[in-house]
């Protein structure tokens, strides 16, 4: 990414989400440069699923979840304006589950499993 070596995301041990987007809070230029790419990358996937399976709403969970307050209005209004649904709008919204909803599915996808021996 341009200006890491700059950046002081370089001096981490870890890069995750939560580091990103504090030090795009702060105005780092290569935290706002990959907080801005990976909301465009989830906002476009965000369409393609709605013009897919056209759903009434999206869900979006873990631990990005986060940062839900900067994360959610900028899908949103990326939807909005890209999104074909003649019916209305479709809802983007927070898992309730936080980050178990991988646990709660992995339970039904065993209880499905184990009920068809």
């Amino acid at each position: 990414m341009p200006g890491f070596d700059r950046s002081p995301l370089r001096q981490a041990k870890a890069l995750d989400y939560t580091l990103i987007f504090k030090h795009a809070a702060a105005g780092d230029p290569c935290a706002v440069a990959v907080r801005d790419h990976s909301l465009l990358v989830w906002s476009a996937l965000a369409v393609n699923l709605i013009h897919a399976y056209d759903p009434e709403k999206v869900i979006f969970g873990g631990g990005i979840m986060a940062s839900a307050d900067s994360i959610l209005p900028a899908v949103r209004d990326y939807v909005r304006r890209h999104a074909h649904t003649p019916w209305g709008s479709v809802r983007i919204v927070p898992s309730e589950l936080g980050d178990i909803a991988a646990l709660v599915a992995s339970e039904w996808l065993l209880e499905d499993q184990f009920q068809n021996l």
